[in-house]
C-alpha cells in the first residue's frame, strides 16, 4: 500500500474529524462509490441517497459492528449535491448509544495525479464518540480501497476491532 493510499486522520476540533485518502480511480468513479446504491453497498452499507438537495438519505447496515450491538440504520437529508466534487448530508445515527443529533458529513472529491483525493469531514459529533467514528470511517475506506483495487477486503468487523483501540488512544490519549 502506498503512502497516498492510506487514510490520513485529523481531529479538527472536539466535535469534528477529517479523513483524506487518494483512490486510483477517476473522479466520476469515486463519486459513484459515494452515491450509487450498488457501489455504496460495496464498501459502506445498503443505502439510498436521493440525487438532489433535500433528498433523503437512508443507510441500513446489514450487521452490527460488534456482536452485542444492533445493526445500524442511519437517515439524513442531502444538504449539497454538486457532482462529481461535493456531497454533504445530515447523519442521524442510532448505532452508538443513541442518536447523534445534528451530525453531518461533507465529502469532497478532487482529481490528483494517479486518481482522486477524497476528503471526508464529519462534523458536530459527540466528542466522546470521535474514536468510534474514526475507527469506523478508517475501516470503511479500507474496504473501499480493496473494492477499487478489485480485491476482497478483510471483514469490516475485524478491521474495526483492530482500529478501535488505536483511535481511542489517538482521541483520548492525545497522541
Amino acid at each position: 500500500m502506498t503512502e497516498s493510499s492510506v487514510s490520513q486522520f485529523t481531529i479538527v476540533d472536539r466535535n469534528t474529524i477529517r479523513f483524506e485518502r487518494t483512490f486510483p480511480v477517476p473522479i466520476e468513479t469515486a463519486w459513484d462509490y459515494l452515491t450509487r446504491r450498488d457501489m455504496l453497498n460495496l464498501w459502506l452499507a445498503d443505502g439510498i441517497i436521493e440525487q438532489r438537495v433535500g433528498g433523503r438519505v437512508d443507510i441500513q447496515f446489514a450487521e452490527a459492528v460488534r456482536r452485542d450491538d444492533p445493526a445500524c440504520h442511519n437517515v439524513g437529508t442531502v444538504l449539497e449535491w454538486n457532482p462529481p466534487t461535493r456531497l454533504s448530508y445530515t447523519w442521524e445515527d442510532e448505532c452508538h448509544n443513541g442518536p447523534d443529533e445534528g451530525s453531518y458529513m461533507v465529502f469532497e472529491l478532487a482529481p490528483v495525479a494517479g486518481g482522486t483525493k477524497l476528503t471526508l469531514t464529519h462534523k458536530r459529533l459527540d466528542s466522546e464518540k470521535l474514536h468510534i467514528y474514526g475507527a469506523g470511517w478508517h475501516a470503511h475506506f479500507h474496504v473501499m480501497a480493496a473494492r477499487v483495487a478489485g480485491t476482497d477486503p478483510a471483514a469490516f468487523s475485524v478491521l474495526y476491532d483492530q482500529l478501535l483501540a488505536i483511535y481511542e488512544q489517538i482521541v483520548k490519549g492525545g497522541n
